[in-house]
């Protein structure tokens, strides 16, 4: 059943009140019960069941005197007045014969039980005192009942108590079973009819939903609820029902001056409401109608609610016009300095190409942002990696240490590395590099680390990483040197080729680690030219080269051979290998284009090589171009494509656009199965898109299985608790 039935033919209901009320229950929700059955057809007094055998009716009719013809006679006997107390015996026997007098007529009159007591524990809402009283009299006078009056009343209270006690308590199912006497086209306490709008909202009853709303909202006259009553309904429904449905309530009520004036402000909420659907909706993307736009828009600018000038940038964003998006977060931002407000001044600015401008920002609202640390990095490593980084302000420095802390990034720690070696601060730069390798081990951060120590003249500690990790990592130790005392040497600069993090690219020749005093045997370099009695090195020797990792001797000897007969697609391929074994990824990626005229599997092996380089350089989409275009086998090609999207999941996450997010994962779990870290996105990517359940039984699921900050602030998110997290 969808939303647009919910409010169908409301004017037909308007106009036709008593029409609706006799309508079938499980009838479409707002339409109108046909007009060819009218209330009056069925009158309650043509039932046949009350004139069915009129004998044995007409005989237990006749039985004896009911209790009021008796209270004559005993009101007679207690005044004693016995002539009149006979001639009404004498009726009665005449009148039904057989009848006695009663055995206890001049009997005193039994004392009216006290229900003072009940009444007050009743205004006390003590249901159980009420009980134990109640259970106390009916023991010292079976006989006696409480009065009709009273028992309507306790039962009518203590249902209200349940209902109004399960909906603070948010537990739905209760509040609708303790309801379900409630009927809303007659019910005098509104909020009770609200409260039962509200559990079968939750519950995700529509049918019930729309009922309850139709009752209010159209009935019968006699029944009919204040006019503050009924605008608050129809505020309530936007809640519930489409802007479209809500509008077409709305109309039938227009002529009406005080509900209209009541409902001023209500149009204005439902295009709020359109417009956050719409920016969240990546299906949607043609923009929204322009008069609401610009009543919005008045709306804002006369209320001066942050909320409306952010959900405007938002709306502007996605419809790509930076420029009054920008507008809109900047009014947002001066008057409340928000997380939110400050990413979307930064991603407009960045969307008209005024990157100064946003660093700028990023720096200025650091304390902002550094709620959500993530975004934080980015905005700023692009600045302390550049080629600019010289001018990068401290207070910028310090703000991306903390966000990289937040959040225990390994690459953005190893960006802060590289700027501390190449700014000469040795120590920050080992401290870094070490956070970085702890977090994320690989080659360039345990180089780093190792550079680092040597610029401090650190021996022992050299020493130690090379016992550890020598033979692990053996390309890496050929540019650590020990400073000299009193002497440093010169600053390498790592090259970051685009969206690449601490990727190290030295060209100093190889040597041996001078910091061991009894150092490994030195293999034999190769040479180009013959020994004596020797032979040159040929292709095959590259490939040998290449599967003892010794890459900085492959690359001089194919250097060599490209000098002298220039390099064949083969050459190229083992060179772009050996290039990336080197961390020197733009001349590895050369390489690899180069070798991809070679056809059959040196062009599959090179397309695969080439899509390795390139995922990492985090080019993403030039990845998925190379692995189209070129077989790679069945499991390189999954090898691949699930790098392709889970990079793919990362950026959408990080640029807030969680649908796209939760594709690519889609996409990745159909080809394996999703490691803890991706499936937590997962969790926060639905929890961001409002599936709040879904994302509520992920992070349960989780729970059961790892122990994990992010879990424990994604089931807290879910529940009702603070986000502390992503």
């Amino acid at each position: 059943m969808t939303r647009s039935i919910l409010f169908a033919s409301v004017c037909a209901v308007c106009l036709s009140a008593n029409a609706v009320h006799a309508a079938d229950p499980a009838s479409p929700l707002l339409t109108p019960a046909p007009a060819a059955a009218p209330v009056a057809t069925t009158p309650k007094m043509a039932q046949p069941a009350v004139v069915t055998q009129p004998v044995a009716v007409s005989e237990k009719a006749v039985a004896g005197p009911d209790a009021i013809e008796l209270a004559a006679l005993y009101y007679y006997a207690r005044s004693k007045e016995e002539a009149r107390l006979k001639a009404e015996f004498a009726r009665l026997q005449y009148k039904y014969p057989g009848f006695e007098m009663p055995t206890d007529l001049y009997q005193p009159a039994a004392k009216p039980v006290d229900e003072s007591k009940l009444w007050t524990l009743y205004g006390k809402d003590d249901f159980a005192g009420v009980d134990a009283e109640l259970a106390r009299l009916a023991a010292e006078r079976p006989e006696w009942k409480p009065s009709a009056d009273f028992q309507a009343k306790l039962a009518r209270k203590k249902m209200r108590f349940a209902v109004t006690t399960a909906v603070k308590a948010r537990n739905w199912q209760s509040a609708a079973a303790a309801g379900a006497t409630i009927d809303p086209a007659t019910e005098k306490e509104v909020d009770l009819v609200w409260d039962m709008i509200d559990a079968y909202s939750a519950l995700g009853d529509r049918e019930r939903l729309a009922r309850f709303y139709r009752a209010l909202m159209f009935r019968d006259p006699a029944h009919q609820i204040p006019k503050a009553a009924l605008i608050a309904t129809i505020k309530k429904s936007t809640r519930d029902f489409t802007s479209e449905d809500v509008r077409g309530v709305m109309a039938v009520f227009a002529a009406d001056p005080v509900i209209s004036a009541g409902l001023a402000g209500v149009a204005t909420d439902l295009t709020r409401t359109a417009v956050a659907k719409f920016n969240t909706d990546k299906a949607k993307t043609e923009p929204l109608a322009k008069a609401d736009i610009d009543a919005l828009s008045a709306a804002a600018t006369e209320g001066k609610a942050p909320a409306d000038f952010s959900l405007l940038g938002w709306y502007y964003l996605k419809i790509k016009e930076p420029a009054n998006a920008g507008a809109w977060f900047r009014r947002a931002i001066e008057a409340e300095p928000t997380v939110d407000h400050a990413k979307g001044l930064y991603l407009a600015l960045m969307g008209q190409a005024r990157d100064q401008e946003a660093y700028e920002l990023a720096v200025t609202y650091k304390d902002a942002l550094i709620a959500d640390p993530v975004f934080l990095m980015n905005a700023l490593a692009a600045r302390i990696s550049g080629p600019h980084a010289d001018s990068v302000k401290p207070e910028a420095v310090a703000a991306y240490a903390e966000a990289i802390l937040a959040a225990k990034s390994g690459p953005h720690a190893e960006i802060l590395a590289w700027y501390a070696y190449n700014s000469g601060q040795f120590p920050a730069a080992r401290a870094w590099f070490d956070k970085a390798f702890a977090w994320e081990p690989n080659e360039a951060r345990l180089k780093g680390l190792a550079l680092s120590e040597g610029q401090l003249g650190e021996r022992a500690a050299l020493v130690s990483l090379y016992k550890a990790y020598g033979k692990t990592y053996p390309t890496i130790w050929d540019d650590v040197h020990l400073a000299k005392k009193g002497a440093r040497r010169a600053a390498v600069r790592p090259v970051i080729d685009r969206m690449q993090v601490g990727a190290v690219e030295t060209k100093t020749e190889a040597r041996e680690p001078d910091f061991i005093e009894a150092a490994p045997r030195r293999e034999e370099p190769v040479r180009t030219e013959p020994r004596r009695g020797g032979r040159v090195v040929a292709a095959g020797g590259f490939d040998a080269l290449l599967g003892q990792k010794r890459y900085g001797d492959c690359v001089a000897a194919i250097a060599s051979r490209e000098a002298s007969q220039g390099l064949r697609p083969g050459d190229q391929l083992v060179k772009g290998w050996c290039m990336m074994g080197l961390k020197r990824n733009s001349e590895a990626q050369a390489a690899f284009s180069a070798a991809l005229s070679g056809g059959g599997k040196t062009q599959s092996d090179a397309a695969y090589g080439l899509a390795l380089t390139l995922l990492r350089n985090q080019m993403t989409s030039e990845a998925q171009a190379v692995i189209s275009l070129y077989p790679l086998g069945v499991a390189r090609d999954k090898e691949i494509r699930l790098e392709i999207y889970w990079q793919m999941a990362r950026a959408a996450f990080d640029r807030k656009d969680y649908r796209q997010s939760l594709d690519a994962l889609n996409e990745r779990i159909r080809l394996a199965p999703e490691p803890v870290d991706m499936t937590q996105m997962r969790a926060w990517a639905h929890y961001n898109l409002g599936n709040k359940a879904e994302a509520k039984a992920i992070f349960e699921t989780l729970a059961d299985y790892v122990d994990d900050g992010g879990v424990r602030r994604g089931l807290a998110a879910t529940t009702g608790g603070t986000v502390g997290g992503r």
